[in-house]
């Protein structure tokens, strides 16, 4: 679970997770609540092949249900800003006109 969340948190969707120190398995998950059953279903989804099983449809909707929930919660959206070089009324433009 550590190397799962360790790689959603480089690309960008960062649950907050302490990784574990490997003395108390029976740790409680350090992420957020709501995010708990998409990142269950995200480790049995990569932890199926490893015992032979082959995930249903369910597990998988449920996987990515939960990863884009993540995604939606935790990406931060870059705000456009004006570029501060360009004086007002030097050729910038805050709309476009149209012309046919």
């Amino acid at each position: 679970m550590d190397t799962m969340l360790g790689e959603w948190a480089a690309v960008g969707v960062d649950l907050r997770h302490t990784p574990s120190d490997g003395d108390n398995d029976a740790e409680e998950m350090t992420t957020p609540s709501w995010s708990d059953q998409g990142v269950i279903a995200n480790l049995a989804l990569r932890m199926a092949a490893d015992f032979g099983k082959t995930p249903g449809s369910g597990l998988t909707k449920d996987a990515k249900r939960g990863y884009d929930l993540a995604t939606a919660k935790t990406l931060a959206i870059p705000t456009a800003q004006r570029a501060q070089s360009v004086a007002h009324g030097g050729g910038e433009r805050y709309y476009r006109r149209f012309s046919y």
